[in-house]
């Protein structure tokens, strides 16, 4: 099997959790659909380097229309207007809770993710770190597929594969994108004035 197929394997967690690291990891494979080891990196990227990416790769007036475009997909929905990240320097807001209780106020949401850069970036040696801890939960078969039998060697493959790329951005697998909603990653302490000030 490609490597490239881990991105399409849909994985459950099994057992119980004896560590912090293992109950958030838990916690965010239950609480999501379609989750692959692409989405767990995702989430372990986003919880350590947040969104300086963005920053880095596109000009506010660029991150200003993409934050309207998404918002203005995004359907109105009743769930939990934000997600905890690991580490909860980060959350994700979701876009379709946004749109329900304050419809496309696309500048409050540019507001409050720009206040992002002024969170201190996180370290590369604490996301690869975050990831041996990934891969040890699949060695301890914790972390399983739920239509294939075996993942151990696919995950080391990937994840080598992907820090010899330098860690890049990811973005999520297809499952993912088709079965949870959109949402912005913003930094905890400005997603608090959603609450606040709106």
């Amino acid at each position: 099997m490609a490597v490239e197929e881990l991105s399409l394997i849909e994985l459950e967690f099994v057992g119980n959790c004896n560590n912090k690291f293992s109950i958030i990891i838990k916690k965010y494979v239950d609480a999501h659909e379609g989750v692959t080891l692409r989405d767990l990196l995702k989430f372990l990227y986003q919880s350590v380097l947040g969104a300086h990416h963005i920053f880095d790769m596109m000009e506010e007036n660029g991150i200003k229309k993409w934050i309207e475009k998404n918002l203005n997909d995004a359907e109105p929905s009743d769930n939990p207007l934000t997600e905890e990240l690991y580490g909860k320097k980060w959350v994700r807001i979701d876009l379709g809770s946004f749109k329900k209780k304050h419809g496309n106020n696309s500048e409050k949401l540019f507001e409050i993710f720009l206040k992002g850069k002024e969170e201190k970036r996180g370290s590369m040696d604490e996301f690869l770190s975050l990831q041996d801890e990934l891969t040890q939960l699949v060695k301890n078969g914790k972390i399983k597929p739920l239509s294939h039998s075996s993942l151990g060697d696919l995950v080391e493959c990937f994840i080598v594969n992907y820090n010899q790329k330098g860690c890049p951005p990811l973005h999520h697998s297809r499952l993912y994108v088709k079965k949870n909603p959109s949402y912005l990653v913003a930094s905890s302490k400005a997603a608090k004035d959603i609450q606040r000030n709106i």
